[in-house]
């Protein structure tokens, strides 16, 4: 009696198995029972480079009712940050993050979600590189904040004064460019955070006369030497330092002067006080040009 009840009870439980197993079947065609599921991942925008073409989307494979990782996201998009995965193509908000544990019950497809990058342009006066200058706050343009890939001017309107001193102009240090005032392109594309510092020049003691400096942001060649003569220091004669088969000078803030003499003469007592650009453009005859500046601050 009691193998009886035993083998009674096994002829249940299978029974029971196959009733289950059976009409889970049911819910699906005959040889189409899923067994993996496919999530499509989509750039959104995004994309990244395989064999030299771009990728917009990548899948990966799950099988059902394992937990598994979603794969690295590969796509980049310039100026702005990845946040995530969305079920929602236009959705400002991810639902998973990169790597998200996850079981999968069907195919999907998984949006990539980004977060625009906003970045700061800061003017700082500069006078902590001075050796006597005042230690109280210059005014400088405000603080702006720009969308990366945005077109900055620079900002001439609210310029810093300091006794003693003559502003030369705005010097981005992380990329060694001097923006002027006298410049024909005083903008730039923002592409990371950046501050833009005051450049002093001294002035003369008797607060006459010409002082000069090499424009290193413009090139660091100095292809051509400076003489100062005359009875007040006002003529200023300019040479190069080796033969040229042509040259081109350049006096920015003075009418854009030009002379293509060799050795050139400026007499500076026909200017207004100020700060000018002597640049030289010189050709050794062939399609290649070389260009040097010189700073040079009129004291009247």
């Amino acid at each position: 009696m009691k193998h009886f009840k035993i083998s009674r009870f096994i002829s249940c439980f299978v029974c029971a198995s196959l009733f289950l197993i059976t009409g889970c079947m049911d819910l699906y065609d005959d040889d189409e029972v899923p067994t993996s599921f496919t999530v499509t991942f989509v750039g959104n925008g995004g994309s990244y480079t395989k064999d030299g073409n771009p990728v917009l989307e990548y899948t990966q494979g799950f099988y059902y009712g394992v937990e598994v990782a979603l794969d690295d996201n590969l796509f980049k998009r310039e100026g702005y940050n990845f946040k995530g995965w969305s079920l929602v193509q236009d959705s400002e908000t991810a639902k998973y993050a990169d790597r998200a544990k996850m079981q999968v019950s069907a195919d999907m497809t998984l949006y990539a979600v980004w977060e625009q990058i906003f970045l700061t342009v800061t003017y700082a006066d500069g006078v902590e590189s001075l050796p006597d200058a005042s230690t109280e706050p210059l005014t400088v343009p405000a603080t702006k904040t720009y969308a990366y890939g945005s077109s900055v001017t620079v900002d001439f309107e609210t310029v810093p004064s300091l006794d003693g001193y003559t502003f030369i102009g705005w010097f981005d240090g992380a990329n060694n460019v001097l923006y002027k005032s006298s410049d024909e392109v005083k903008y730039f594309i923002v592409t990371s955070h950046v501050v833009l510092r005051a450049q002093w020049l001294e002035n003369s003691i008797d607060g006459s006369g010409i002082d000069i400096i090499w424009d290193d942001s413009y090139s660091d060649i100095e292809l051509f030497s400076c003489k100062i003569s005359g009875e007040k220091g006002e003529v200023l004669t300019f040479t190069p330092k080796q033969e040229y088969e042509s040259c081109s000078w350049w006096i920015s803030n003075s009418q854009d002067k030009k002379s293509t003499d060799k050795i050139f003469v400026w007499n500076t007592s026909e200017e207004k006080a100020g700060t000018y650009y002597v640049t030289l453009v010189a050709s050794d005859g062939s399609d290649s040009y070389r260009a040097s500046s010189m700073i040079v601050v009129v004291h009247k």
